[in-house]
């Protein structure tokens, strides 16, 4: 399998995080938030449920660089990143995902998938000059590289 030089879309942006964490969401269902942040301890820093997904952090009250990317087959993480999650199902209904602080609006940001359908969810972080991290989505169609 080829890995393309690219991801088909991506965002970045600065993300408050409050009470240790913040969220991915699909915009037309945000029932799931909850349940994905219900499922976050000390040793799960990445929860999935159905079609949301949480983050902890390691502190509060300060922002965080994220970058979530959409790729048509599964990337490696990149050197100096650390996988923080195994591979994750993540439902999605409206083509799109947002991205914000827990209690959301502050500083949402969206990206637009392919399509709609099943989706695979890796995070990973590093800490240069803060916290940074990255959230690699694709079709659920292809076999993580190991």
């Amino acid at each position: 399998m080829t890995i393309p030089p690219a991801p088909l879309t991506a965002v970045d942006l600065s993300v408050w995080i409050e009470s240790q964490c913040f969220r991915l969401l699909d915009p037309s269902t945000t029932g799931d938030v909850l349940a994905a942040v219900d499922g976050l301890t000390d040793d799960t820093l990445v929860s999935v449920a159905g079609t949301a997904a949480a983050f902890l952090s390691g502190d509060t009250g300060h922002t965080a660089a994220v970058r979530a990317e959409c790729w048509p087959v599964p990337p490696p993480v990149p050197a100096g990143y650390e996988a923080l999650s195994p591979v994750l199902p993540l439902a999605n209904t409206s083509g799109e995902i947002v991205i914000d602080s827990l209690t959301g609006g502050r500083e949402a940001r969206r990206l637009t998938l392919p399509t709609p359908g099943p989706y695979q969810l890796r995070a990973a972080r590093r800490d240069r000059q803060g916290e940074q991290w990255l959230i690699q989505l694709w079709t659920d169609t292809a076999t993580p590289p190991r």
